[in-house]
């Protein structure tokens, strides 16, 4: 009997779409580290940051977590309910690749703000404010996690490989469980906000 062959997993950045979460992976290290050592120089890091920064940031920490989990919530409940009743199948998967086109431009712009923004809220105002809470910091590494869950599910359910995956063939249930971790992260950030 020949040993079962296991199919070779393509690696290889051939469309734009992986060239991109690549660039944005690097960018958000890159950002991550100089924010890291920027928070470590500053002896009063959270009085030492301009107010209009801290502004800034967290407006776009917010306003990305609302884009991101608003469409989402579109495309669940609006679009794919939409186009799965007025069209035939092989027009609604035409018109679902066309929104994935343009939502996969955009959701890897909401996935750098939030984490940019995010990093620096948690590196140069919220953690000096928490230095003796450990469940802060641990609701922090919740939120964290779940939120890079999210934005792993987002970016294989627009991702364009030919190739269909599974969790893409079900994207119906996927996007609620995308739904179900934002909403998680959420209410965790406004208990976090309130401690």
């Amino acid at each position: 009997m020949e040993a079962e062959q296991r199919p070779k997993m393509d690696i290889t950045m051939n469309n734009g779409f992986s060239k991109t979460m690549a660039m944005l992976f690097g960018l958000t290290i890159l950002v991550t580290l100089v924010l890291t050592d920027e928070a470590l120089a500053a002896e009063e890091t959270a009085a030492a940051a301009p107010m209009g920064l801290k502004l800034l940031m967290r407006w776009m920490h917010i306003l990305s977590a609302c884009g991101m989990l608003g469409g989402t919530f579109f495309l669940r409940f609006v679009v794919m309910p939409a186009v799965g009743a007025s069209v035939g199948a092989e027009e609604a998967q035409s018109l679902r690749s066309a929104f994935a086109a343009r939502w996969r431009k955009i959701v890897p712009l909401f996935i750098l703000a939030f984490l940019v923004s995010g990093f620096y809220n948690y590196l140069f105002v919220t953690r000096h404010m928490h230095t003796d809470d450990p469940t802060y910091h641990m609701l922090f590494g919740i939120k964290f996690l779940l939120s890079l869950a999210i934005f792993a599910l987002a970016s294989i359910l627009i991702s364009g490989r030919d190739k269909p995956s599974k969790i893409r063939e079900k994207a119906k249930g996927w996007l609620l469980v995308v739904l179900a971790l934002g909403t998680a992260v959420v209410l965790i950030a406004g208990y976090m906000k309130v401690m």
